[in-house]
C-alpha cells in the first residue's frame, strides 16, 4: 500500500458523566476537591469557573492533567438504552430522576492511558453518593463500584474497560472508543461465526497494540508481537481508500463494502504481503485466530496486569471472609482463551475460587495468582469487583 497516513493526533477528550444521589451543585464539588487525599493525587489546583465550567488541574505519577467539569440539567435524558455492565436497574431508574448531572472530560497531549485514570479517580471523589457513570466515548454505563475499584488501585492498564469490541449480525466487527487516544476506530467485515470470537479477541490485542505504540493506515505489514507468527494486516483509510479507487484501480470493491463505515480503518489478515485483494480475510490466518490463546502482551501491559491481580485476588479473598451471599460477588476475569467475561462467585474453598457463568466455569487457584507461579504469557486472571 502506497500513501502511508499516520495517527498521532491530539486524542480526542473522554467525555463521562457522572451521576449522584447528592445534591450535586459547584459549591458541593469544590468543596470535595479541596479535601481530596494526597494518596490519590500529588497536586490539586482549582481552576476559575468560566461558562459553569470548573477546570481542576491535577498531578498524578508526576505528569500534570486538565479537567473540566460542567454541572449539566438532567432533561430528557433516558439511560435505559445504554450498554452497561453490571448496574442494577434501581440505581438506573434513581439517576434517571436525579436533577443534575456532571460532565467531564480531560485534555491530554499524551499519558492518554493514564488520562483516562485520572478522570475516573477525580469523578469518584466528588460526590459522596455516587450512582453510575455514563463513558460517553463507548456509550457504556459502569457502575459506581467500578470508579472505586479504580481509585483504589494504582495500575492504569490498557485493557477492555478502555474500548470496546463490537459486532453486526452481518460478520462486520469493529472497536469503538479508541478516538480518546488519537487514533482511529477500526472494523473487520465479513466473518464467519465460528471466528468471531476469536476474532474480536485479536481485534482486543491489536486495539492495546496501537495504544501502545501508535497507528499507520494504508500499510500492510507484519505484526509478529500481535500475532506470534508472521503474519500481515492490511490497514485501509475507507475513505481515502474510495476517493483513490477510480483513479488508480488498486483495490476493487464488492457492492457490500459499500457500507463500509468511512470514519474507520478497515482490517484485513493474510499470510503474505502479496494478497491480491484487501478486503478478503486469509482462512489460514483466521484458523490460527481461533487455535491460539493468546497474542501481544508488552512487558508493562504484562506487570501491570500481574500487579491488578494479585490486589484484586487478595481483596476478593478478604470480601470472601465478611460475606455470606457469594452470588453476590462478581468478579470480570479472563479465561483460557482470553476472553474477559462477568462470572459470579460458585464457591471458595482450599484457596481455590471458582467462579461460573451459565456456560462456563473457571478454578482460579489463589494462591498461584498472588504468587504468580502461572506459566505462560497471559494467564488466567481476575481485575475487576461487583458487589
Amino acid at each position: 500500500m502506497e500513501n502511508e497516513v499516520g495517527y498521532f493526533k491530539v486524542n480526542k477528550p473522554s467525555i463521562i458523566d457522572l451521576y449522584a444521589l447528592d445534591d450535586i451543585n459547584c459549591e458541593n464539588i469544590i468543596e470535595n476537591i479541596k479535601y481530596i487525599d494526597e494518596s490519590v493525587f500529588s497536586n490539586v489546583e482549582l481552576g476559575d469557573v468560566k461558562n459553569n465550567i470548573l477546570h481542576v488541574k491535577v498531578t498524578y505519577k508526576d505528569s500534570e492533567f486538565n479537567a473540566y467539569l460542567k454541572i449539566v440539567d438532567n432533561i430528557k435524558n433516558d439511560l435505559k438504552g445504554i450498554n452497561k455492565v453490571l448496574v442494577e436497574n434501581e440505581k438506573i431508574e434513581k439517576a434517571n430522576k436525579t436533577k443534575k448531572y456532571i460532565k467531564s472530560y480531560i485534555h491530554a497531549k499524551h499519558n492518554y492511558v493514564k488520562a483516562y485514570y485520572v478522570q475516573l479517580k477525580l469523578l469518584a471523589l466528588l460526590t459522596k453518593e455516587p450512582l453510575l457513570i455514563v463513558d460517553c466515548t463507548q456509550w457504556c454505563i459502569y457502575s459506581d463500584k467500578y470508579i472505586q475499584h479504580f481509585l483504589n488501585n494504582h495500575v492504569d492498564i490498557i485493557d477492555s474497560n478502555l474500548f470496546k469490541i463490537k459486532h453486526s449480525n452481518d460478520g462486520t466487527l469493529y472497536t469503538e472508543g479508541l478516538e480518546r487516544f488519537g487514533i482511529k476506530d477500526v472494523e473487520m467485515n465479513g466473518i464467519e461465526p465460528e471466528y468471531r470470537k476469536a476474532c474480536a479477541a485479536f481485534l482486543s490485542r491489536l486495539s492495546c497494540y496501537f495504544i501502545e505504540n501508535g497507528q499507520l493506515s494504508n500499510t500492510c505489514k507484519a505484526y509478529i508481537e500481535v500475532f506470534e507468527k508472521p503474519f500481515y494486516v492490511c490497514l485501509v483509510d475507507i475513505e481515502f481508500a474510495l476517493e483513490e479507487l477510480s483513479k488508480r484501480k488498486l483495490i476493487k470493491v464488492k457492492k457490500r463494502d459499500e457500507s463500509l463505515n468511512s470514519n474507520r480503518l478497515f482490517i484485513s489478515v493474510h499470510q503474505s504481503e502479496n494478497m491480491k485483494t484487501w478486503y478478503r480475510n486469509d482462512e489460514e490466518v483466521l484458523e490460527y485466530l481461533r487455535d491460539s490463546v493468546a497474542y501481544y502482551t508488552s512487558p508493562k501491559r504484562f506487570n501491570d496486569e500481574r500487579e491488578l491481580a494479585q490486589k484484586t485476588v487478595s481483596r476478593t479473598i478478604e470480601i470472601l471472609d465478611e460475606i455470606d451471599d457469594l452470588t453476590n460477588l462478581m468478579i470480570l476475569a479472563k479465561n483460557e482463551e482470553m476472553i474477559a467475561d462477568w462470572y459470579y462467585l460458585s464457591e471458595y474453598y482450599e484457596d481455590k475460587i471458582i467462579l461460573k457463568t451459565n456456560d462456563n466455569s473457571l478454578v482460579i487457584d489463589a494462591g498461584d495468582v498472588i504468587n504468580w507461579n502461572y506459566r505462560g504469557i497471559t494467564p488466567l486472571y481476575a481485575y475487576s469487583l461487583e458487589i
